[in-house]
């Protein structure tokens, strides 16, 4: 499923400056069937990750990010920063 996730990604870009991404940043995907999690760098993503992304012809709204920042991240070795991501409402 990873590899299909991967390959189907569409991915917007965005610039939040010098970010650093670690390598148990994660986003989830939640659909009605479940949630499955990804690691960020798994799927070509950086931290931030993107406010929507397209996965599998579906559209994906961040609905939650973790608000730790990177200096924050440095200092605390058993947290991990995550995304939620929902298909969007409106069928985008």
């Amino acid at each position: 499923m990873a590899a299909r996730v991967q390959d189907a990604l569409g991915k917007e870009s965005h610039d939040e400056g010098e970010a650093m991404t670690y390598d148990d940043d994660y986003i989830s995907l939640c659909f009605d069937g479940g949630t499955k999690r990804y690691p960020l760098k798994m799927l070509g993503l950086e931290w931030p990750p993107p406010e929507h992304i397209k996965v599998l012809g579906f559209t994906m709204v961040q609905t939650r990010r973790s608000q730790i920042t990177d200096e924050e991240r440095l200092e605390m070795a058993h947290i991990c920063r995550g995304a939620e991501y929902f298909p969007d409402a409106r069928g985008g």
